[in-house]
């Protein structure tokens, strides 16, 4: 029986013998910078160069969300452990994702962040300006 091919014997061929990886945080994002005077911010990339789209207050952005949102269900999923550069403390965000026909994730919008608030003070803002959207009227019968 011949030997199966392997096409990653090239790369263990060089690898160093005995080096272990350095171990890798679990972390999924790079901790992008924050500014201490903004409260209320939207995160759409995690890295330490990205910029965050500042709110003055959580109305605007409860509307900010709405807006990149459209017509798209969304899921609000709270983040207990999220890190900002230069700063080693455990922060409380809410990451927004826009979720497909079969219910799935299919986009995230970004990173909510609510000045150490979660996702019970931001769904009830999404609520209300949800609200605030004018409603089409019945049409009536010719």
């Amino acid at each position: 029986m011949p030997r199966p091919w392997i096409e990653s014997a090239a790369v263990l061929a060089f690898a160093p013998a005995g080096e272990a990886a350095p171990p890798r945080r679990n972390v999924p994002y790079r901790r992008p910078a924050m500014s201490d005077d903004i409260r209320y911010a939207l995160f759409r990339k995690l890295d330490a160069f990205a910029k965050p789209t500042a709110a003055p207050d959580l109305h605007a952005l409860a509307r900010l969300i709405e807006r990149e949102r459209g017509e798209h269900a969304i899921q609000l999923v709270e983040i207990e452990d999220f890190e900002f550069a230069g700063d080693r403390l455990m922060h409380t965000a809410v990451e927004v994702w826009t979720l497909d026909m079969a219910g799935d994730r299919d986009n995230r919008i970004g990173v909510a962040w609510l000045n150490e608030d979660g996702r019970d003070r931001l769904e009830p803002a999404l609520r209300a300006v949800r609200m605030n959207r004018p409603r089409a009227e019945r049409r009536r019968a010719a």
